[in-house]
């Protein structure tokens, strides 16, 4: 008579399996959040000085000085937006016909649940013939770090990592960094 042998797993081995792959889960969930916190504020920080340069090319495109307002906030409730004319545009205005409507764009920070945004200075002008502006600075930070967007009377814009709170991938801001 012939004998077969059955292969498989035991209860136990399974168990094993799981206990392992259980804690392997709990090890990554947290570097798992940090790097989705990192990266939702890459993107907000990256959208923002977008914005300012297509803010800078409109002005010159348009031959009209252009004003990008930032309205701060906590966990996304804060937005900015652009606009030319006498009067200074309210991202929060959402009608169209309003003389405070950001005519050229406006963006809130919907998308970006875990970002704030602390604006050092609240409305840069960029001048529609040389494309400069007046310097300013936005700060945008999460619970772990934070980022600078740095906005030069050149017009030309940049993005730095706070020293007390960096981010991989910028280089350190030089001054005023973005405080608490």
């Amino acid at each position: 008579m012939r004998r077969y042998s059955i292969r498989g797993l035991t209860l136990v081995e399974l168990l094993v399996v799981i206990a392992i792959a259980a804690v392997l889960a709990a090890v990554a969930v947290p570097s798992f959040s940090r790097l989705i916190e990192r990266q939702q504020l890459r993107q907000a920080a990256e959208a923002l000085k977008s914005d300012m340069q297509l803010a800078r090319v409109e002005a010159i495109k348009r031959s009209a000085n252009v004003a990008v307002v930032r309205n701060t906030g906590a966990d996304g409730t804060w937005c900015y937006g652009a606009s030319t004319g006498p009067v200074n545009c309210d991202c929060t205005e959402t009608v169209t016909t309003e003389a405070d409507y950001c005519s050229i764009f406006r963006v809130t920070g919907r998308e970006y649940t875990t970002t704030d945004i602390d604006s050092v200075s609240a409305t840069t002008s960029f001048d529609f013939r040389r494309g400069t502006a007046n310097t300013s600075n936005t700060c945008m930070r999460t619970t772990n770090y934070s980022l600078k967007i740095l906005v030069q009377n050149t017009g030309g814009v940049e993005v730095c990592s706070d020293v007390d709170a960096p981010v991989g991938g910028y280089d350190a801001c030089s001054t005023n960094t973005c405080a608490p």
